[in-house]
């Protein structure tokens, strides 16, 4: 496949929108027009082509949600890109899908990252869901956020949040578990 062909997701895409250039993240995710789904992974980075059916559209938003998704939680790259962003595209965004699960946690870190409110009502729809999925994260004990409907499961404050990602989820064992832990992101 030629690589001219492969459209950037995700983080990927946001970082190019808004021209930005933080610390990588531990993946790199594209859609091709032709092809199945492959991975390539490397000490450093994991590379995803998907096919075309996961393209998940244009807007900042869409690439928000496919990375939340497919790539995880990097409040580094969160961060840079709400403060890039238009403040309409992330409410936009939440408008068009007010009780979507990745538009709530996209909310709810934006809100935490920015330090500024959005100009939104309360979620009313929504079941609760855990911001850090535990068994990707160490995540800790919930708090509920009832504005967004989400479960608060990061380990400190906005002032001093650390995260840690597992290699590959419950499929590893803990012990490669703990030898594959990778550091995302400290905000201070």
């Amino acid at each position: 496949m030629d690589d001219t062909q492969l459209k950037p997701v995700g983080y990927g895409a946001l970082l190019e929108r808004y021209h930005l250039n933080p610390l990588p993240h531990w993946c790199v995710s594209h859609v091709t027009p032709r092809g199945d789904r492959r991975t390539v992974v490397a000490p450093d980075l994991t590379s995803e082509v998907y096919p075309a059916r996961y393209d998940p559209g244009d807007t900042a938003g869409d690439h928000l949600e496919f990375a939340l998704k497919y790539e995880g939680v990097n409040l580094e790259i969160l961060r840079a890109v709400f403060m890039a962003a238009e403040v309409g595209e992330v409410t936009t965004y939440v408008r068009r899908k007010p009780s979507g699960k990745y538009a709530r946690k996209t909310w709810f870190l934006y809100e935490l990252l920015t330090g500024r409110r959005l100009d939104l009502p309360d979620a009313a729809r929504g079941n609760y869901t855990d911001l850090l999925e535990p068994d990707r994260y160490y995540a800790a004990p919930p708090v509920r956020s009832q504005r967004h409907r989400i479960n608060n499961n990061l380990p400190g404050d906005a002032s001093s949040i650390l995260r840690y990602r597992f290699g590959r989820g419950k499929r590893e064992s803990r012990a490669r578990k703990s030898s594959r832990v990778s550091c995302l992101f400290t905000l201070r």
